[in-house]
């Protein structure tokens, strides 16, 4: 398998824990490319999301900014895949 295959197959896989975790928090449907601003996310929910996003990626911790700077779903699945490769 190459690494842009891998890559997607990341990027897939952190969207939907990212779309499972807010649909849980929420008991909401959450569509994979929805906007954290949308979904009506206060600072606490991001930094929550934050925070169990870098115990997923066992990583101490990620900025508390990252939902500001990649502020959709894709993006941040996108952002992290390529930071954070799986091992």
């Amino acid at each position: 398998m190459g690494d842009s295959t891998e890559n997607g197959d990341r990027v897939e896989q952190l969207t939907w824990f990212i779309v499972r975790w807010i649909a849980e928090q929420f008991q909401r449907e959450v569509g994979k490319d929805a906007e954290f601003a949308a979904l009506g996310l206060d600072s606490l929910d991001m930094v929550r999301l934050t925070d169990v996003l870098a115990e997923h990626l066992k990583v101490d911790e990620l900025p508390v900014t990252l939902l500001l700077d990649y502020p959709t779903i894709p993006e941040l699945a996108a952002h992290l895949a390529s930071a954070h490769p799986a091992k």
